[in-house]
């Protein structure tokens, strides 16, 4: 049975959650119906039929237009999404984003002496990764921020070459996602982040800082090798949930409930 994902433009988010999986499970993107049909964060509701999928992902908008049309399937990218979705009529599943370490490696450094941040560029951003790196710094540590990647493989090259992933963006909306959080994880990469409700998935896997001082806090912790160790193992293990193989299969069981 074939499944069709259909994007109206490029993004990101589109190629993660459409084109990857299609192409690891041999479906179609952007092409012609399948027999069963994913639409991701559409505009409108148009094109999409009934019985069909639309993967909201951060697509919120999307929430009154589907209350309108109780026959289309939905696809929460999160349980922070899957429970505010719960209140529509249309049936229901929460697929979370793999992770992009498919080849399952690890990180170069043997040493805890690196820390970083990678992500979309913008002035908060700079200016929160500067507040964090000149604390970071001053313990003895590294700090390096990766703001230019443009492919899975670019990102994964940067989650080698650190040892903690510091995520200080305060006051995240809900609709936020542990994405990079699993995505260091799955190198066995502890992350030290301002605790949100969007991270429910992850909870317990990550080292929850509210401020600066915290921040310093947690990662002198995680300078503690043995400590480092234990905690490294644990996440890379739960990560192995969100390995794109597992994720997949996902897919595949929506293919089981058409027929």
């Amino acid at each position: 049975m074939g499944i069709s994902f259909h994007a109206e433009k490029n993004f990101l988010g589109s190629i993660i959650r459409g084109k990857q999986i299609a192409d690891y499970i041999g479906g179609t993107y952007k092409e012609e119906r399948g027999d069963v049909n994913i639409y991701i964060k559409p505009t409108k509701l148009d094109n999409v039929q009934d019985g069909d999928w639309v993967d909201t992902s951060d697509g919120e908008w999307l929430f009154t237009a589907l209350k309108k049309r109780p026959k289309i399937k939905v696809i929460a990218h999160s349980l922070v999404t899957y429970d505010i979705l719960k209140e529509l009529p249309n049936e229901l599943v929460w697929i979370s984003q793999q992770h992009l370490n498919w080849e399952r490696a690890e990180r170069e450094s043997k040493e805890i002496t690196t820390c970083g941040y990678i992500g979309h560029p913008n002035e908060l951003a700079f200016k929160i990764c500067d507040e964090i790196g000149e604390r970071i710094r001053s313990i003895g540590m590294k700090w390096i921020t990766c703001f230019d990647y443009k492919t899975r493989e670019d990102a994964c090259n940067f989650y080698k070459k650190i040892d903690i992933l510091v995520i200080g963006a305060w006051n995240d909306p809900p609709s936020k996602t542990p994405t990079k959080i699993i995505n260091a994880a799955s190198f066995g990469v502890p992350s030290v982040a301002y605790p949100t409700e969007g991270y429910k998935e992850f909870e317990y896997y990550y080292a929850p800082a509210r401020n600066l001082d915290e921040i310093v806090k947690e990662v002198e912790r995680f300078k503690n090798p043995e400590y480092y160790k234990e905690y490294s193992d644990m996440i890379k293990k739960k990560a192995e949930e969100w390995h794109i193989s597992n994720v997949a299969q996902k897919y595949k069981n929506l293919c089981k409930t058409q027929q």
